[in-house]
């Protein structure tokens, strides 16, 4: 059940209108306006303000993200190059935590997998043997598979495959699942041990055939089947949390996103940036969905992430800056779960230094001058090229912040919702 973290109108005696019926923004917003005028004020108990507790004279900044994909030495250094020092992976096939990085070795999963997977509608506990079970002489396929992949049978586990891991970094488990039975939705989930899936990218051609033997490709079941699973394995009761991966290139209807927002309040929010799905079609942002989202009233965090990006660019657009009291993995993953950081995009320059609001006026200071937008559902409140703005707020249902520079740099800060 989600708590009333999800619903601030509600919270605030106001009638929560179906997601069904949110079909256009201007009528919700008139209503909300309404509601918090009869109450007698702007602002109430409902206010939430995720850099409430942030000392932004003392917190630390770590670079981090909830997206990437790393399956090499050279992955790592670019990353790390980049200024990721909080590295929460998501690889898939099968969808595993490369946690701790330093004790994984080449074609292990091939070999060996200790988790419960989907075979033929159920789930089996495992572990499961691949070499054992393609190369069975009575039940096994190895002569369905292609020449060239029947010469690397048997798998072997190999070496380490990041010898080098810096000192200075910290981790958390995470992986990258898909595959639901009920929706493309592909989702991560920060700290949590949870696994699925195969090492067989089945769709492929060639490929090593487990799905056509009722081996499942991915989870394999509903995304609330999963998403209970993500949340039992969760490393920490106070820290981390799922988040819905590049929603416009998943063409995710926005009524089942409400519905993943309503699950859990440890349903964190949407990527709203994704640097591999742009370079794939130019779903690369997803801020209308975003704020189309928040106005609702549902508390939904953003998230940039470079997914395979730096793979292919190592580029390493998309990041967020963590604000914790102490670089530790819970403090990176309390800070997620609290919505305690903000969204770059080059993480080359450009800072929030504060973000405060108290009696009614926002506070923002920027490390440089750029041009600073304030966003509510009633659009762009104000745009100001400057190094810090002071804004009045009005009667809303949320305000966030973006700026940008001459560099090409973007930042996002996350929602203050009333």
């Amino acid at each position: 059940m989600a708590s009333t973290r999800r619903y601030f109108l509600k919270k605030a005696g106001h009638t929560v209108v179906s997601a069904a019926s949110l079909t256009v923004l201007s009528n919700l917003s008139g209503c909300t306006a309404t509601a918090r005028n009869d109450a007698g004020s702007r602002f109430d108990n409902s206010v939430d303000n995720p850099y409430e507790k942030v000392n932004w004279e003392k917190d630390k900044q770590i670079c981090s993200t909830t997206h990437l994909h790393l399956t090499a030495q050279e992955h790592f250094d670019s990353a790390y190059g980049g200024g990721i020092r909080h590295f929460a992976i998501s690889n898939y096939y099968p969808s595993v935590p490369y946690y701790p990085l330093k004790t994984i070795r080449k074609d292990q999963f091939r070999v060996r997998q200790d988790y419960p997977v989907v075979v033929n509608g159920k789930l089996h506990p495992g572990p499961f043997n691949w070499n054992e079970i393609i190369m069975d002489e009575d039940t096994g396929w190895y002569d369905e598979i292609d020449p060239k992949l029947q010469k690397k049978l048997p798998f072997q586990t190999g070496d380490h495959i990041f010898k080098n891991i810096s000192d200075d970094i910290t981790e958390s488990p995470n992986a990258e699942h898909h595959s639901f039975t009920n929706t493309s939705a592909h989702i991560n989930c920060p700290g949590s041990t949870y696994r699925s899936g195969t090492f067989d990218i089945g769709w492929r051609n060639p490929s090593y055939k487990l799905n056509r033997h009722g081996y499942s490709i991915g989870t394999a079941v509903t995304w609330q089947q999963a998403f209970d699973r993500m949340l039992e394995q969760l490393q920490f009761a106070d820290g981390g949390g799922i988040t819905i991966n590049h929603p416009v290139w998943s063409k995710l209807d926005i009524a089942q996103i409400y519905e993943m927002l309503d699950y859990d309040d440890r349903v964190l929010g949407i990527e709203i940036w994704n640097e591999s799905t742009e370079m794939l079609n130019k779903t690369g942002y997803a801020l209308e969905m975003w704020d189309q989202i928040l106005a609702t009233g549902r508390c939904c965090y953003g998230f940039s992430v470079p997914d395979h990006g730096a793979e292919a660019s190592k580029n390493w657009i998309g990041r967020n800056y963590l604000l914790a009291p102490k670089f530790t993995e819970y403090e990176c993953l309390k800070a997620y779960r609290d919505g305690r950081f903000y969204c770059a995009l080059l993480g080359n320059s450009l800072k929030f230094e504060k973000i405060t609001f108290a009696k009614g006026v926002l506070s923002v200071k920027l490390n440089k001058q750029a041009q600073i937008k304030v966003i509510s559902d009633k659009g762009v409140s104000v745009e100001k090229n400057s190094s810090s703005i002071v804004y009045e707020v009005p009667v809303v249902t949320y305000v966030r912040v973006e700026a940008q520079d001459d560099t090409g740099e973007r930042i996002f800060s996350q929602p203050i919702m009333f």
